[in-house]
C-alpha cells in the first residue's frame, strides 16, 4: 500500500471516525471535535479538519467561541498535509501556540518482533483501576503533573469500560515500576494507536520501551488491527525506526489557552 492510501485510510478512521474514551466526539462539517470533562487542551481538540482559504478563519474563531463559553482551553492537531497550506499561520495569528512537533510513523503489526525485557523486569498488563498509580508514578515522575488528571481519567476508562480494546502496560523492576505505556485497538480498525511510552531516565537504553512497544504490536496484530502508529517524539523516533516503523506525515500539535479558564 502506498503512502497517500494508508495517509486516507489514517485520515478516516483514526481521525475523521475518531473515538475517544469518556469524551464527546462530534463529526461537524468541515472539522472532527472533541471535548473532554476537563478544561485542559490534551481534552479538548480538533483532531481532523477539512478546511479551505475561504472558511478556515470562521472556523477558527467559531471553535474558539465554542470551548471559550465552556471554560475550556483547546488543541488543534495539523498533519503536514492539511489544507490551507497555511493553517498553522493561521491558527498562530488567533492566538495558538505550538507545543509540539512529532512524526506520524506506522509499522505493520504483525512485522513486529518480539523483544524480551531486560532480566528482573516484568511487563505487566494491567487489568484493574487500582493498579493505575503505578502508571502514573512513571508518568508523573518524567513529565510532571501536567497530564495527571487528563491521563488518571482516561487510563481509568480504558481498563474500566474497554478492556478489551485497549492494553496498558507497566514495567517492573521488582515491585518499583520503572516504564508505562498503553494503546488503543479498536476492532474493526486498520490502526491500532501506541500511546504514552515512558521509561525512567535510570532505565532507558536497555530494551524495556522496545518491548513494550512489541507486546503492544502482538496484541494490536491478534486484535485484527494490521498497523500500528505512533506519533513519534524525537527521542523515540529512532528506537521506533530502528524496529521497522516508518514516517508518514508531520504532524503539530498548537494549544489555544482560554483566559477565563
Amino acid at each position: 500500500m502506498d503512502d497517500e492510501t494508508l495517509l486516507k485510510l489514517f485520515d478516516q478512521h483514526v481521525r475523521r471516525d475518531c473515538r475517544c474514551v469518556g469524551r464527546q466526539v462530534e463529526r461537524l462539517d468541515r472539522v472532527t471535535r472533541v471535548t473532554g470533562p476537563g478544561a485542559s487542551p490534551s481534552e479538548n481538540f480538533i483532531v481532523w479538519s477539512d478546511l479551505d482559504e475561504s472558511n478556515t478563519d470562521q472556523e477558527i474563531e467559531m471553535h474558539q467561541a465554542y470551548f471559550q463559553k465552556l471554560g475550556h482551553s483547546c488543541e488543534w492537531y495539523v498533519y503536514e498535509h492539511d489544507q490551507p497550506k497555511d493553517l498553522l499561520d493561521r491558527l498562530t495569528n488567533h492566538g495558538f501556540v505550538i507545543d509540539s512537533e512529532e512524526t506520524l510513523v506506522i509499522c505493520k503489526s504483525s512485522e513486529i518482533k518480539p523483544v524480551q525485557s531486560p532480566h528482573n523486569v516484568l511487563i505487566r498488563k494491567l487489568d484493574h483501576p487500582r493498579d493505575i498509580p503505578d502508571s502514573l508514578h512513571v508518568s508523573d515522575l518524567v513529565w510532571g503533573t501536567r497530564y495527571h488528571d487528563f491521563v488518571t481519567r482516561w487510563l481509568t476508562n480504558l481498563v474500566k469500560d474497554h478492556p478489551e480494546d485497549s492494553t496498558v502496560l507497566v514495567a517492573y523492576d521488582r515491585d518499583r515500576p520503572v516504564g508505562t505505556s498503553w494503546a488503543i485497538h479498536w476492532r474493526g480498525s486498520p490502526f491500532a494507536s501506541l500511546f504514552g511510552g515512558t521509561v525512567l531516565p535510570e532505565w532507558r537504553g536497555q530494551g524495556i520501551y522496545r518491548a513494550m512497544v512489541a507486546a503492544r504490536a502482538t496484541v494490536a496484530a491478534a486484535t485484527g488491527n494490521e498497523w500500528c502508529a505512533v506519533d513519534a517524539g524525537s527521542e523515540s523516533f529512532p528506537i521506533l525506526k530502528r524496529l521497522g516503523f516508518q514516517p508518514l506525515t508531520k504532524r503539530t500539535s498548537l494549544c489555544w489557552e482560554n483566559e477565563k479558564r
